[in-house]
C-alpha cells in the first residue's frame, strides 16, 4: 500500500515537470501590425511560470499595460489586456523558441486582426 502511495506521489511529480517543461517565453518579444497610416510597432514582456503567464504589453509612445487572464497550454497562449473600458484579447501560437504568432479580437467586435508575428529579443 505505501508502495503504490510512492509510485502515485512519483507519477504525479513527472506530470508536473513535463506540464512545466514546454517551452517558457519568458523574455522581451516584438512585433508589428498594420495600422490605418502604417505598421504600429508593439513589446510584450512575457514571464511564465508553468501555464501561467504574466507580463505587459507597450504600445508606441505609451507606457507599459499590464494584462491579465495569461495562460500557456502546450503551444498555445492567450491573455487579456484592459485600456479603459475597452478589452483587447490575444490569442496566439508558439511556433518556436524565437517566434509567436499572435491574433487579437477587441471585445464586442466580431472581427479578428490578421495575425502579427512576434520575435524574441
Amino acid at each position: 500500500m505505501r508502495r503504490n502511495a510512492i509510485l502515485r506521489a512519483f507519477f504525479m511529480v513527472l506530470v508536473l515537470a513535463a506540464a512545466c517543461a514546454a517551452a517558457d517565453i519568458t523574455g522581451t518579444w516584438k512585433g508589428a501590425f498594420q495600422g490605418p497610416d502604417g505598421n504600429i510597432d508593439m513589446t510584450f514582456t512575457f514571464k511564465q511560470e508553468c501555464a501561467k503567464l504574466s507580463g505587459t504589453v507597450q504600445p508606441p509612445g505609451m507606457d507599459a499595460i499590464a494584462f491579465s487572464d495569461g495562460k500557456v497550454e502546450g503551444d498555445k497562449l492567450s491573455f487579456t489586456v484592459a485600456a479603459g473600458d475597452m478589452k483587447v484579447h490575444h490569442d496566439g501560437t508558439i511556433v518556436s523558441a524565437t517566434e509567436i504568432k499572435l491574433s487579437t479580437r477587441f471585445e464586442g467586435m466580431d472581427q479578428t486582426s490578421p495575425p502579427m508575428t512576434l520575435k524574441k529579443q
